[in-house]
């Protein structure tokens, strides 16, 4: 049998968590905590912690302790489990924040916001540097094509504050001659 998700984990608990969060959206999930047991499948995530030399043949995100947290393709302990389930499923996801693909919208620790196409690449700009600054030029360039006013990039900033900021935690920062970055959560 082919699975969506093999999780390859010494961790019971854990492991029976993430299954159940998986099984629960309509993947077929097995889980092992051994690496020879491993039937075929889409996705393997791996704790690094205790299988840190292992390599599979299919897509793998590696997680624990030992992952570092700018890493794209894995996840530092600790980490919500809505950040394992969201790369399971395939969706962009960091600092609470998933980008469903295919789909102009963002699930923000489970609420579901619209964006509009411009704000949905800027959000992704943003997330795929992980915490690093972005400058206003390069955001201008690469997401608006660098046409209009480059004052664009500061209004599509304001639209995702205001989507994104509600609760009052700042996820957007801005730093004069360094561009926009998403703040780095020191608990994720």
């Amino acid at each position: 049998m082919h699975y969506d998700v093999c999780i390859l984990s010494e961790e019971e608990s854990f492991a029976r968590m993430l299954q159940l969060e998986l099984t629960d959206r309509g993947q077929r999930v097995f889980v092992t905590s051994s690496p020879e047991n491993l039937p075929p499948a889409s996705l393997c995530l791996v704790d690094a912690d205790c299988f840190p030399d292992f390599s599979a043949t299919c897509r793998t995100v590696r997680y624990g302790r030992c992952v570092s947290p700018a890493d794209p393709v894995g996840l530092h302990r600790p980490f919500p489990i809505s950040e394992a389930v969201g790369f399971c499923e395939g969706r962009t996801v960091r600092r609470g924040i998933l980008l469903p693909e295919g789909e102009e919208a963002v699930l923000l620790d489970g609420e579901h916001i619209p964006l509009s196409r411009l704000e949905y690449a800027l959000l992704s700009r943003l997330l795929a540097e992980d915490g690093s600054f972005v400058s206003r030029d390069t955001l201008y360039r690469e997401v608006f094509g660098g046409e209009g006013d480059e004052g664009i990039v500061n209004v599509y900033i304001h639209y995702l504050r205001k989507k994104l900021e509600r609760d009052g935690i700042r996820r957007i920062l801005a730093r004069r001659g360094k561009g926009y970055a998403i703040q780095k959560e020191e608990n994720t």
